[in-house]
């Protein structure tokens, strides 16, 4: 799946540069939390998120966290290190982004819910509906 025609589908809920960066640092974040569980059989990145009631210094906080876990536990990809550079570069357009911290929360828990599709590559739309 092409990632630019993911923001390009969801238009209308992805308007503002803050939420594409919010949104790829839960996509990063719901990796490592997968691959925690996976291979420890815990998720202490967990802590990090502050029971999902982050805000705006907490969530940008997390991207080098992030860097951090995916290399201490070599799991570094071209495809973590695009979705990486992409949510860098939509904070930087972001510039001084305002938002609630209910806003900020349910758009990175949507962005944790379908790291597969960004990470692994699996396209949820493809999948058959009951």
């Amino acid at each position: 799946m092409e990632k630019g025609s993911f923001f390009e589908r969801y238009e209308k809920f992805f308007d503002t540069a803050w939420k594409k960066a919010v949104f790829l640092t839960g996509v990063l974040t719901g990796y490592i939390l997968d691959f925690q569980q996976r291979e420890k059989g815990s998720a202490p990145f967990l802590k990090k998120l502050k029971g999902l009631k982050m805000r705006k210094e907490d969530v940008e906080g997390l991207l080098p966290e992030i860097k951090s876990k995916l290399m201490q536990y070599k799991i570094e990809s071209e495809r973590t290190n695009r979705e990486l550079e992409r949510a860098s570069k939509y904070f930087l357009e972001a510039g001084d982004w305002n938002a609630t911290v209910d806003e900020i929360n349910f758009v990175f828990t949507i962005g944790m819910s379908m790291y597969r599709r960004f990470i692994r590559g699996e396209d949820d739309d493809s999948e058959k509906q009951e």
